[in-house]
């Protein structure tokens, strides 16, 4: 028995060896050209699409099917059914290379493909279409590509229309819009104009485009720079050079990495943003944490449970917060805070700066006002701890008596444009002095 199972073992590696030998190489291609288009639409399967310029103002296109057969018959079945269908109506070119595959199985070695027509071709690998398509100037550029390159390296002066699955783009500059939908893809695009870019789970750089939209989810994405910055996000990862104009996003769980903005409006969940310097910030937000380096105002509809860290602001004011830390390191102008069991930290307290007003429960306060500094205070408070003594101020009023404090008074002969203090806290723990 030993003998004749070496003997079959032997026959049936020949046999597999055979059929290797067996699988044929062939391509095939297909060539045809049109006068110009103002408008060009592309949907490509099954392997790269390139768009480059056309040298003679023509449109040119070449499709290269290329695959392995066991049978060369089969192979000479799908060059036949083989086709590009391209077209023109009027100013517009359609060019579609689908194959006309209707279906294309594969079980183990053995491989079905049913054609659109109905012929049923069998034992067909490595299948692969290289499409090329040439184009003069053009107003707008339709791609469309599926599990393989999308490369476009020619302008378009009005639009370009990107859709992308598992794809990996490429796109050099154009000068006019993007309009791209990318699902699982990767790559990089240059600059453009106006931006209306939807993202699933990919990752790409943008160079520099104007005004930008995004609407991404579980992507990774870079833009150097930009007019202005508009973003719907879930659960992203942005890197941004500078913003010359609005920075808005409504956001979840995402990480924002940035350098230079004008004005900003966010909406935030559980959003880390680190920045640079920038003007004015209205936001609504919770669970976040945020930090940069010199703002102008930065004004919160509201905060909860938020950690926010400035080098250098104009002035912080919240409507509501609840349960947030503030850590300024300079502050200009103002501090007016809602507050609910906040910590607030004021490290250094400009000259000039002309108010701060905090109405608050259960609410710390450090902001050193250095000893020559003139201010005026007015603060009721009850269940709160305050450093300031009588002998410290010029005393309007002063009641110390129980659990209620109430102090109207001045300091240095503050005059009408010194610093106002206004204080209205309960159980909170206030430090004025510096």
């Amino acid at each position: 028995m030993k003998p004749n199972n070496q003997l079959f073992s032997r026959l049936l590696l020949l046999a597999l060896i055979g059929s290797c030998f067996q699988l044929q190489a062939q391509q095939h291609v297909i060539k045809k050209s049109f006068e110009a288009a103002s408008e060009i639409n592309i949907r490509h399967r099954r392997g790269p699409l390139n768009v480059a310029p056309s040298e003679d103002g023509k449109v040119h296109f070449e499709a290269e099917i290329s695959f392995e057969a066991k049978d060369k018959a089969e192979g000479e079945k799908l060059i036949k059914a083989f086709s590009v269908q391209a077209g023109k109506v009027g100013d517009r070119i359609d060019i579609n290379s689908n194959l006309g595959i209707k279906s294309f199985n594969t079980i183990g070695r053995r491989s079905t493909i049913i054609m659109g027509n109905g012929t049923k071709i069998t034992g067909i690998s490595n299948l692969k279409v290289y499409l090329t398509v040439k184009v003069p100037e053009v107003r707008q550029l339709k791609v469309d590509n599926r599990y393989d390159e999308i490369n476009v390296f020619v302008d378009v002066k009005e639009k370009l229309i990107v859709n992308a699955y598992s794809s990996e783009i490429r796109i050099s500059n154009i000068s006019g819009d993007l309009a791209m939908s990318a699902k699982y893809s990767s790559g990089s695009v240059r600059t453009f104009k106006n931006g209306n870019i939807e993202l699933y789970e990919s990752k790409i750089n943008f160079e520099k485009g104007q005004d930008i939209i995004f609407n991404a989810k579980y992507s990774t994405v870079e833009v150097k720079s930009a007019e202005s910055f508009k973003a719907e996000s879930y659960e992203n990862k942005f890197k941004l050079g500078n913003i010359s104009g609005l920075f808005e996003i409504d956001d979840k769980y995402s990480t924002f990495e940035m350098s230079d903005f004008e004005d900003a409006q966010l909406v935030l969940y559980e959003t880390d943003i680190r920045g640079n310097n920038g003007q004015d910030i209205r936001l609504q937000s919770k669970y976040s944490d945020l930090e940069w380096n010199s703002v102008g105002k930065v004004y919160f509809n509201s905060s909860y449970e938020d950690e926010l860290r400035l080098e250098r602001a104009k002035s912080l004011q919240s409507v509501e917060s609840k349960y947030s830390k503030y850590k300024i390191s300079e502050l200009e102008n103002s501090l007016e805070i809602d507050s609910y069991e906040d910590d607030i930290w004021i490290a250094k307290v400009i000259s000039g700066m002309a108010s701060i007003s905090i109405q608050g429960k259960y609410t710390k306060l450090t902001c050193p006002i250095s000893a020559d500094t003139p201010f005026r205070i007015d603060m009721k408070a009850r269940y709160t701890s305050f450093d300031l003594e009588e002998d410290d101020l010029d005393i309007i009023k002063y009641i110390d008596k129980g659990d209620t404090k109430e102090i109207s008074g001045s300091r240095n002969q503050a005059g009408e444009q010194s610093l106002k203090i206004h204080i209205d806290c309960y159980d909170c723990k206030v430090q004025l002095k510096g």
